[in-house]
């Protein structure tokens, strides 16, 4: 595998939780990113909208191709991906070759 057009640059985010006045849990994206990959970044699929609560949403699917993280840190479906001004929600991964690289699959979430 070529990973020449590795030139843009993600940070990987999980979800906590913090606790409020009531009890309650709440999730809530941490303050700091786990890890900083460069990535191709492959538009998949087509652009489109969405309407959701009268307000006009745009649509779109990206895999991002990154080196394989061997253990270092492990990509969970729950994680977002901040790229290109926009979060980026982890639909899922698979897995290139024999631990050479990983494909994320991502759905555009909201702007960051």
């Amino acid at each position: 595998m070529r990973f020449d057009r590795m030139d843009r640059r993600l940070e990987l985010f999980a979800y906590g939780s913090t606790v409020d006045a009531y009890g309650q849990r709440n999730p809530e994206l941490d303050a700091a990113a786990y890890a900083t990959p460069w990535a191709e970044v492959v538009y998949a699929g087509k652009a489109g909208e969405k309407l959701t609560a009268h307000q006009l949403y745009s649509t779109a699917d990206v895999v991002f191709i990154i080196r394989h993280p061997r253990g270092s840190y492990d990509i969970k479906a729950t994680d977002v991906v901040k790229y290109g001004g926009a979060i980026w929600a982890v639909q899922g991964t698979e897995e290139i070759g024999r631990l050479e690289g990983l494909k994320v699959y991502t759905k555009r979430q909201e702007d960051a």
